[in-house]
């Protein structure tokens, strides 16, 4: 029988341990459970405190209750001036992804999560250094440092109590549910390039006097404010699975945006853009409010799963394929995104003529700032905005795969030329620039450009009256 012998020198000795460890950790964190993580950072409260102060902030429970205290005097109001006059939002774009897809770095976003996950604020400097000017993340430190005894006073001493049994509740509902499981299907689902070894942070502040509650998530934190009426968590946990859903969703491979792009892009049928542009949602939708909801409650919930229609009845109705997938713990494919596609024509084809719609994503070119907040009154969702028509920003519009609107206000002639000459489709319009006018057309993109020809009357007017013509 042939003997063989192998002699190991301290150097193979030492690369061999090497490749065992490595070897070793790879498959631990392969097998590992994610960590999932509750709490209460009294940065952030104050953070969004603070922010809820500003004059940009519509009427709110924080709003009226410092109204109502000792602390409402000249002296904090300047401070809170001093905060709207901050620049902290800064954004930056992955340009190698599909356009409008993936979301952007946004230096507020990540302002809020180092604000969570910070001790104290000076944790939060050290993490946040690089996002924002030092001179602006220094002053908002002070302003926090500044605000931090009023939200005590104001805010958190009253709502202590009451606040802490409802992060103990959503404590031991998150202990006791099988949140591995449905995470590591769900980010099977969504094919999500996922770390286990990251845990998942869900982020709360009490938020007194209130129904209502807006969550929202960044990277490996989900934040929400749990309202002082909320007794049963179920269905917090469930909008928190929603935003985490949006997480794996966005967090999914280059190739797998690439593909489901193509997918897209490549379906035949004319609302395969207004169903790409809502397919997100729609997913994290149906997924956390649909799949997860039954899961942790033993049932389907029979009311609404979303406050804005067209997501709540799309999510409903891909609602089925989504579960399939689920079950059976399979990737979104080509298959799923045709099925997709054919469910929203089948069903909400006539979405493509509602103005509603149509609006919820969109890109507005104006030389009247007012304009720009008169859209924003009237439909959901905020624009994109550009303060010139011009050939280059008609050439920027028309790269985003989504609603066009153009208002002309003034040198009308001029101004509705250049648009026909930027737009193969128009070749053959025919307008008349004294009169005023709504006139749509179906784009190769498979999106609307809408022109707002406003001489006399108003686009308030224009828009509650806008007709849609059906592409042919």
């Amino acid at each position: 029988m042939p003997y063989f012998r192998i002699t190991y020198n301290d150097h193979t000795m030492a690369n061999l341990i090497r490749l065992l460890l490595i070897l070793l950790i790879s498959v631990k964190a392969f097998s590992q459970d994610i960590q999932f993580e509750t709490k209460f950072s009294k940065s952030l409260a104050v953070y969004q405190f603070l922010s809820s102060l500003s004059s940009r902030a519509p009427d709110n429970p924080y709003k009226k209750l410092f109204n109502l205290s000792s602390f409402n005097t000249k002296k904090y109001s300047d401070l809170i001036h001093e905060f709207e006059l901050l620049k902290l939002n800064f954004e930056y774009e992955f340009d190698a992804y599909p356009i409008d897809q993936k979301i952007g770095g946004y230096s507020e976003s990540f302002l809020k999560r180092n604000l969570g996950l910070s001790n104290d604020l000076q944790e939060f400097k050290l993490r946040s250094l690089g996002l924002v000017p030092n001179a602006d993340l220094l002053k908002l430190c002070d302003l926090l440092m500044a605000f931090t005894p009023v939200y005590e006073t104001v805010i958190y001493q009253p709502s202590k109590q009451h606040f802490q049994q409802q992060l103990n509740g959503i404590t031991n509902l998150i202990k006791s549910t099988n949140l591995n499981n449905h995470f590591t299907i769900a980010s099977k689902f969504f094919n999500s390039s996922w770390d286990p070894s990251i845990p998942f942070v869900f982020c709360f502040y009490p938020l007194p006097n209130s129904r209502r509650f807006t969550a929202t998530a960044v990277n490996d934190v989900s934040i929400s404010a749990i309202p002082d009426t909320l007794d049963s968590y179920n269905g917090l946990l469930s909008v928190m699975l929603h935003e985490m859903s949006h997480i794996l969703f966005d967090e999914k491979p280059l190739e797998t945006w690439k593909q489901i792009d193509e997918w897209f892009t490549s379906n035949p049928s004319r609302v395969s853009r207004y169903a790409y542009n809502l397919f997100n949602e729609v997913l994290a939708t149906a997924v956390a409010n649909g799949y997860l909801y039954a899961q942790l409650n033993g049932k389907e919930n029979p009311g609404g799963w979303y406050g804005v229609k067209y997501i709540n009845l799309m999510a409903k109705q891909v609602y089925p394929v989504v579960k399939e997938y689920l079950a059976n713990q399979k990737s979104i494919d080509q298959n799923f995104v045709n099925s997709y596609i054919s469910l929203f024509e089948q069903h909400f084809s006539g979405w493509l003529i509602e103005m509603d719609h149509l609006m919820m994503g969109r890109r507005v070119l104006s030389e009247n700032a007012a304009d720009f907040s008169s859209i924003n009154r009237k439909f959901r969702s905020a624009s994109q905005n550009g303060n010139e028509i011009s050939t280059a920003a008609i050439v920027e519009m028309k790269k985003h795969p989504t609603t066009k609107m153009i208002i002309v206000n003034k040198n009308n002639a001029e101004k509705l030329e250049l648009i026909k000459n930027n737009f193969n489709e128009l070749k053959d319009w025919q307008f008349d620039p004294k009169r005023d006018f709504v006139y749509s057309a179906f784009l190769q993109d498979k999106t609307w450009l809408i022109v707002l020809n406003n001489v006399n009357g108003t686009i308030e007017e224009k828009l509650q009256n806008a007709v849609i013509t059906p592409p042919k």
